[in-house]
């Protein structure tokens, strides 16, 4: 019979710190319409996952699918039970999906079937055992009757589950794929979830109430699943995984393996890693296992971190004597590709053309584009546009007590021991000059020496953080060492001349601080500002689908008519697994009025290497599609792009016609529409023209012309000189520069 699975318990303290972090991430979350396979992505997924874990860019869209798809448990939880009554209650079919969506990601990225299905009858009897381990405030797979709200339904989950006290939720599993701590050495835990047999498991949980903890407990000692493909697998998994997942203990399991003898060898970015046995002979927790601790794991940062494992020594019936794989931890908001807004410096006022590489997977593309400012502005602390709200929501960021001017000053607390940092972000788009200086006012009054504030810059929108001034607090407790009045600062930025930055403020402590909300606690900050920079304003967002390569600058993007001599700072950012990464570097584009309509075409299409190259001329036929780019220009097509201009003719009577695409803004074209009879050189006679994009004309007597639209318009003329019985007349378009 196996044995039992291990316990896992946390303080409630550590715990609700955790709640409110996960409550937190949540608000900025926006469920999106994809359907997951690899490549594209749906939260509303809960099994039936396949991830190529071999590849980056499909773990990367598969973590911020899938798992952040869980994120809001906290918020779907929705328990109906009471521990003052002892009612177990029931949880939200969503809150359970998250559970469940969790488990399979995990059993997913390790290439384990992700198909765990909860059976209700088990998730009844967990609720149970949860209801009793929070009353308790105990933990035990063997609860006894002498338990508050003692069941044998609860006791026979307590058996057939891993638990958890301080804990519940998807945050659960997490603990339980982590398995850290003293008496959990065997990982049994994680094996339960992974394990190759588990089929069909449920989910019991209970919230926090007041000083009760919270409890968890998921059915795992099940062996449903018939049909298994025996094989190795490992957690972390072997391919890409994201850093924030990356155990402090590793293993490696194989269904009747004996690693009895084995022995585990590491390299990190090639050097070697020493590493500790943990276990490697204790069966009876799911699939046997290996389990070890690197010495030196350290995979924090914004580079990707290759490991190399090799075990040897491992037997058993047809069973690999060894087994080597990489794992390759990366930050999960590091996208690992960039992008790169291509096309001329300079537009015309009528627009121009622009390119973008493309993003591996990406679901769709966001355009931005901004106009600069230089005029004065200030973040006073009674203005909450103006910021990002970084703290806990547990008391007003605003107040009207303590400020230097207007009616109210940012002010920074803690309301608690379970928040350690609070802060907020200046919403501004920041381009500093050579002399910018960050200007702004602070004021402390109760902050512990352990306490901090500092200013902090950001050139990644908000990835990375780089400190630029830092306080520490005067920790006497004493009134007498509040400051007096508000302290100016005034901070260079120089270093980031000519670059886009995010400003912040961040208050952090590191042990002891005074608690509380009221204005005798915590420091306080007003009027903040930037000198002598240049701020992106008048903001028009644009969204591509994920086939776009290409865009037009023009009213539509830019948000209103392209003013000559404006600046239009271009930005474009990739949404893959429903997160929006990263804008690509700024690209400054002039508008003008002094460019030849031929010209100003051209650099819209073509690249200046392509210009100077001559392949962009009027007589080259740059897409090879028999149609010169004179032609292209003329007829308002892709130069690029393989087609023909929409040009028809048809027969009307006695009569032919044609009709033609004639733009107004083609002023240094001229459209000729000629007949023949025979096609030979020199029997053409002009019927129609069109001088300078005006509207066409005729030329002789027996045509006539049908203009509609403007701008891109349709001309029509016909040729209404009669046509000989058996005879032929043709007709054409002639463009000339």
């Amino acid at each position: 019979m196996n044995c039992l699975p291990q316990r896992t318990f946390l303080k409630p303290r550590i715990l609700r710190n955790s709640e409110i972090l996960a409550c937190i991430a949540l608000i900025g979350w926006a469920p999106g319409l994809w359907a997951w396979t690899p490549g594209t992505g749906s939260p509303t997924a809960v099994q039936g996952f396949t991830v190529n874990a071999t590849s980056r860019t499909d773990v990367l869209s598969f973590y911020h699918t899938i798992y952040t798809a869980s994120d809001g448990y906290v918020q779907n939880m929705a328990w109906t039970g009471n521990l003052s009554t002892g009612t177990p209650g029931t949880t939200s079919a969503a809150f359970k999906d998250d559970v469940r969506r969790r488990i399979n990601f995990y059993r997913a990225l390790t290439g384990q079937p992700a198909d765990i299905t909860f059976d209700a009858t088990k998730s009844s009897k967990c609720q149970e055992a949860a209801l009793v381990f929070s009353a308790n405030d105990r933990l035990d797979h063997s609860p006894t009757s002498s338990w508050l709200y003692y069941t044998a339904n609860a006791y026979q989950a307590a058996q057939k589950s891993n638990i958890a006290l301080g804990l519940y939720g998807a945050g659960a599993v997490d603990a339980y794929m982590t398995d850290n701590g003293g008496g959990k050495e065997v990982v049994g835990h994680r094996r339960w979830l992974l394990y190759s047999r588990g089929l069909i498991m449920g989910t019991g949980d209970v919230p926090p109430v007041g000083a009760s903890p919270a409890s968890n407990a998921i059915w795992v000692n099940d062996t449903s699943r018939t049909t298994v493909t025996n094989r190795f697998f490992a957690w972390p998994n072997a391919g890409f995984v994201p850093q924030n997942l990356v155990p402090a203990r590793w293993s490696l399991s194989y269904p009747g393996a004996n690693f009895g003898n084995a022995t585990v060898t590491m390299t990190r970015n090639s050097v070697a890693v020493p590493v500790i046995i943990i276990t490697n002979n204790s069966p009876g927790f799911g699939d046997n296992t290996i389990a070890w601790e690197p010495s030196t794991l350290s995979v924090a940062g914004l580079q990707d971190v290759v490991f190399q494992v090799t075990v040897s020594g491992i037997s058993g019936t047809g069973i690999p004597t060894s087994h080597s794989y990489s794992v390759t931890s990366f930050h999960p908001n590091v996208l690992g590709q960039s992008m790169t807004i291509s096309g001329n410096s300079t537009v015309p006022v009528t627009g121009g053309n622009y390119t973008f590489n493309s993003i591996t997977q990406a679901d769709q593309y966001r355009l931005r584009v901004s106009t600069g400012s230089t005029a004065a502005w200030s973040a006073a602390g009674e203005n909450l546009l103006a910021i990002l709200n970084k703290t806990s929501l547990d008391y007003n960021l605003t107040q009207s007590t303590v400020k230097r001017s207007g009616t109210g000053a940012y002010h920074l607390t803690f309301p608690s021991f379970a928040i350690s940092e609070q802060g907020f972000e200046v919403d501004r788009d920041i381009m500093p000059s050579a002399t910018s200086q960050l200007i702004f006012y602070d004021l402390f009054r109760w902050v512990t020496t352990g306490s901090r504030l500092s200013a902090e810059v950001s050139e990644d929108s908000g990835l990375t953080w780089t400190e630029l001034w830092v306080r520490n607090g005067n920790g006497s407790g004493s009134s007498l060492d509040w400051d007096s009045t508000f302290q100016a600062r005034s901070i260079s930025l120089t270093p980031y001349a000519g670059k886009l930055v995010r400003i912040r403020f961040m208050f952090r402590w590191n042990g002891s601080t005074f608690l509380g909300t009221d204005t005798d606690r915590g420091i306080f900050l007003d009027d903040i500002s930037v000198s002598s920079a240049t701020e992106l304003v008048n903001t028009t967002s644009t969204t591509l689908a994920s086939s776009a390569t290409s865009f037009t600058l023009n009213a539509t993007t830019a948000g209103s008519s392209l003013v000559a001599g404006t600046t239009y700072y271009l930005r474009m950012r990739p949404n893959v697994g429903t997160k929006w990464f990263n804008d690509s570097p700024l690209k400054l584009v002039t508008a003008q009025s002094a460019i030849t309509p031929f010209t100003t075409w051209q650099s819209g299409w073509f690249s200046a290497a392509e210009i100077s190259g001559e392949q962009a001329a009027l007589t080259q036929d740059f897409d090879r599609d028999g149609t010169v780019n004179l032609l292209e220009y003329a007829f308002g097509k892709n130069p690029k792009v393989a087609d023909q201009p929409a040009i028809t003719s048809s027969l009307v009577g006695s009569s032919v016609k044609i009709s033609f695409p004639c733009d107004a803004s083609r002023t240094d074209l001229t459209y000729t529409v000629q007949s023949s009879s025979t096609l030979a050189i020199g029997s053409w006679t002009d019927i129609a023209r069109s001088v300078g994009g005006a509207r066409t004309s005729v030329i002789g007597s027996l045509s006539t012309v049908s203009d509609t639209g403007s701008g891109q318009r349709t001309v029509t003329v016909t040729d209404s000189s009669p046509l000989p019985a058996g005879g032929k007349r043709f007709l054409r378009v002639r463009v000339d520069k």
